[in-house]
C-alpha cells in the first residue's frame, strides 16, 4: 500500500528533450516504481515537451487579498515513430488532466485555456462574496482563509515494458472546506495501437469475483488483519465491498490496483495500492501482460 502581488504572476517553462521510454520512466521511479531494462526502445525514441506553470492570481485588485494558485507539470510526447500511439496519449492526457471541454486542443493551448478559465471562475465565484464579507467585518476581524484556492496537476509517463506505456496523473486541489483533495489516476496504453486498456482487455470474462477475493486477501495481509471485522476496524471497506479498481497500472511483475481516498477507506487513511502478481493471477489473464523472462 502506499498521494503576491496585485497583478497575476505567471511562470511558464518549456523544456524539450529526446529520451526513450526507459529514461522517462526514471524521472518518476522514486515516486512509484523502478525502471526495467530498456526493451521499450524497440518502439523508437520519443521526444517530449514539458510545460510547467506556477500561476498566482489575487482575488481582487489588492495585494493583501486572498489568491488562487495553479501549478501544472505536464510532460507529453511531441515526436514518436508510432504516430497513432502519440496522438492517443496526447488526447487522453488532455481530457484526463483538463476535462472534455479541452478535447481537440494541443497541449500548449489546453494549458493556457485551462489557466485562464481557472482564474476567471475563481474571481467570478468569490469576488462578490469576499467583498460582502469585507464590508460586514468592518475591519475588526480577518476574513476567512478559505478564500485562497490552489490546484496542482502533474502528468508523467511510466514505462515498464515494450508493450505498454503507463501514465500517472496526480492532482491536488483546495476550494474551501476543512481540507483539500488529492488523487492519482493511471492510464495504460497499448504501445502498438495507442488504445487505452481497461480491465476487460486484461482479464478473461467473469474475472471480477475471483480478483475481488484475491484483492481482499492481499489487503488483509498488507494491513495485518486476521478477519474482515478487524479490517473494518482499521477503517477499510466500511461502506463498500472489495472490487477490482479500473484505476490500475501494469508493472513488470504485478498489476497494481489503486484506490483514491474515500473509495475503500476514509480520507484519514489515505490512498491504498494493492499489488497482485502475475503468478497469482494465472488463469485469469487473457495473456501475460509482461513477459519478464523475455530478453
Amino acid at each position: 500500500m502506499r498521494v503576491y502581488n496585485r497583478c497575476m504572476t505567471n511562470k511558464m517553462i518549456m523544456k524539450k528533450q529526446t529520451i526513450g521510454f526507459l529514461t522517462i520512466a526514471t524521472l518518476i521511479s522514486s515516486i512509484f516504481f523502478s525502471c526495467n531494462d530498456g526493451k521499450v526502445k524497440q518502439y523508437g525514441n520519443m521526444e517530449f515537451d514539458s510545460i510547467k506553470i506556477d500561476n498566482t492570481a489575487s482575488l481582487i485588485n489588492d495585494s493583501t487579498s486572498p489568491n488562487c494558485n495553479l501549478r501544472i507539470d505536464f510532460v507529453y510526447p511531441v515526436k514518436c515513430d508510432n504516430q497513432v500511439l502519440m496522438d492517443s496519449v496526447n488526447r487522453a492526457l488532455i481530457v484526463t488532466c483538463f476535462g472534455k471541454a479541452y478535447d481537440g486542443l494541443d497541449a500548449t493551448a489546453a494549458v493556457d485555456s485551462f489557466r485562464n478559465t481557472y482564474v476567471k471562475e475563481y474571481r467570478t465565484d468569490l469576488q462578490a462574496l469576499y467583498r460582502e464579507d469585507l464590508q460586514n467585518s468592518n475591519g475588526e476581524e480577518s476574513v476567512g482563509g478559505w478564500y485562497s484556492y490552489y490546484q496542482s496537476i502533474e502528468a508523467r509517463p511510466l514505462s515498464e515494458n515494450s508493450r505498454y506505456l503507463v501514465y500517472a496523473v496526480n492532482e491536488s486541489e483546495y476550494r474551501g472546506g476543512a481540507h483539500g483533495t488529492y488523487s492519482t489516476n493511471f492510464i495504460n496504453f497499448n504501445a502498438e495501437n495507442g488504445s487505452i486498456l481497461h480491465l476487460n482487455d486484461v482479464f478473461k470474462p467473469n474475472y471480477k469475483n475471483a480478483v475481488s477475493e484475491l484483492l481482499l486477501e492481499k489487503l488483509m495481509k498488507d494491513t495485518d488483519s486476521a478477519t474482515l471485522e478487524e479490517l473494518e476496524d482499521k477503517a477499510y471497506l466500511q461502506d463498500t465491498e472489495m472490487y477490482p479498481s479500473e484505476n490500475f497500472r501494469l508493472g513488470k511483475d504485478s498489476i497494481y490496483f489503486f484506490y483514491n481516498v474515500y473509495e475503500i477507506a476514509p480520507y484519514s487513511t489515505g490512498a491504498t495500492e494493492i499489488a497482485l502478481s502475475y503468478d497469482v493471477l494465472q488463469g485469469l489473464l487473457k495473456e501475460q501482460p509482461v513477459n519478464t523472462n523475455k530478453k
